[in-house]
C-alpha cells in the first residue's frame, strides 16, 4: 500500500466527542456533543474569524460581545471554510447581540436569556 493511499485510509474520520464551554455573564455552561472527527492527513491550515461589538447600555455603561471562531481545514479548503466560519460568526454574534438588546429593553432578564 502505498503512503497517499495510507494517508487516504487515515483521513475517512472517526467518531469523538467534543465539549464546547461557554461563560457568558461570569457564568459557565458546558455542553457535549458526539461528532465525527476529520483526522488531517498533513498538517492543516487554521481559518478564523473574530467580530466584537461593544453595545451602550445608557448611563455611561457598555457591554462588549466578542465572538471568534476558527476551524482547521486544507489550504485547499480554505477560502470555503472562511465562507462558512464567516457565516457562523455574523449568525453569532447576531445572537448575542439580539439577547443583550432584548434585555436592555425588559422584554427578558439576563437570567433568562443564559
Amino acid at each position: 500500500m502505498s503512503k497517499s493511499e495510507q494517508a487516504r485510509r487515515q483521513a475517512t474520520g472517526v467518531e469523538g466527542t467534543i465539549t464546547v464551554s461557554a461563560t457568558q455573564f461570569n457564568q459557565v455552561s458546558e455542553e457535549k456533543e458526539y461528532i465525527e472527527i476529520r483526522p488531517f492527513a498533513t498538517v492543516p491550515a487554521k481559518v478564523g474569524v473574530k467580530f466584537g461589538r461593544t453595545l451602550n447600555l445608557g448611563n455611561y455603561e457598555s457591554a462588549r460581545v466578542d465572538v471568534l471562531i476558527e476551524m482547521p481545514c486544507y489550504a485547499e479548503e480554505a477560502k470555503r471554510v472562511y465562507q462558512e466560519v464567516l457565516d457562523m460568526a455574523q449568525a453569532r454574534i447576531a445572537e448575542e447581540v439580539d439577547k443583550i438588546t432584548k434585555s436592555m429593553h425588559g422584554e427578558q432578564s439576563v437570567e433568562e436569556l443564559l
